[in-house]
């Protein structure tokens, strides 16, 4: 019996270790390359329809893919997704990727945000990075308190806008806007103190007659009391042929209140039948085509 070279058992043992080591896949990416930063952003347009913008700006100098994105914070019920299967970042340019808010969360005391990007980069390296986004116009926290504001408001009594009643024509009409108050029987109060003008109306002053940007309610309301309507008088803020053709933020009415939440203002966005009706009122009373 034979034995055995150690030489070349101790070669063989060295080839497979080298072998095997060249398998070894590489660590995964987790940060941005440098120069690729993220901002977050809501536009007038976005704020109604509740999206947030994701901005990517690439400095590297080099593309970058990105092939999914996200935007979490613990002040909404779940992380809001992009809804895109992926888009190129080119060196120097910015990406806005929009993504849809969830619910908020009001139970959260002091919430945090990031956003995490799914990329690939030239050289065919993929990558996932979670990175804590700058607020640029510090809008989060304002949504904060406008989303748990109108979920107090919501909790405590369901408010209607319209339908929009008129009276004469052309350039002489007038109208009126109900404000149904149907309370939900929820245990807690809300006070309605004031409703503000928008970019297309104002409101006339019952008593005086006068004009106004903020009109006085100072209506309380509770959980347990019985429904009850408030009557407005808009009237056009200006004319401008232009005004409906451009409008974003016309038909979203402002309401100064009082909650459990705290204070500030919560808005009402017109139904698709009362914004038609707001528009065609506006254009009447301008004298304007509709």
């Amino acid at each position: 019996m034979h034995a055995r070279p150690r030489g070349r058992l101790f070669a063989g043992v060295v080839v497979a270790v080298l072998a095997l080591s060249g398998c070894t896949p590489a660590a995964p990416v987790t940060e941005l390359p440098d120069g690729v930063w993220v901002d977050v952003y809501q536009t007038r347009t976005d704020t109604g329809n509740r999206f947030l913008e994701i901005a990517v700006h690439n400095e590297s100098g080099a593309d970058v893919r990105i092939t999914a994105a996200r935007f979490d914070s613990d002040q909404f019920v779940s992380p809001a997704i992009w809804a895109k299967d992926g888009t190129t970042v080119h060196a120097g340019a910015t990406v806005d990727l929009p993504v849809a808010l969830t619910e908020p969360d009001c139970a959260t005391v002091a919430p945090t945000a990031s956003v995490i990007l799914d990329f690939t980069l030239t050289d065919g390296t993929e990558g996932s990075a979670t990175v804590e986004p700058v607020d640029r116009l510090d809008r989060l926290p304002g949504i904060r308190l406008e989303d748990c504001l109108a979920e107090a408001v919501a909790a405590t009594a369901d408010i209607t806008l319209g339908p929009l009643e008129l009276d004469g024509t052309g350039t002489a009409v007038t109208a009126t806007l109900p404000i149904t108050l149907t309370p939900t029987g929820a245990d807690s109060t809300i006070t309605l103190f004031a409703l503000g003008s928008t970019t297309l109306f104002q409101f006339r002053e019952p008593a005086s007659g006068q004009i106004v940007d903020s009109l006085a309610l100072a209506t309380t309301v509770s959980g347990g009391d019985a429904p009850s309507t408030l009557i407005v008088q808009p009237v056009t803020n200006r004319c401008d042929a232009h005004a409906i053709a451009e409008d974003k933020r016309g038909t979203f009415l402002p309401f100064t209140v009082s909650t459990e939440q705290g204070d500030g203002d919560v808005y009402l966005a017109a139904s698709d039948e009362l914004r038609n009706q707001l528009y065609r009122f506006y254009a009447e009373s301008c004298g304007l085509p509709f």
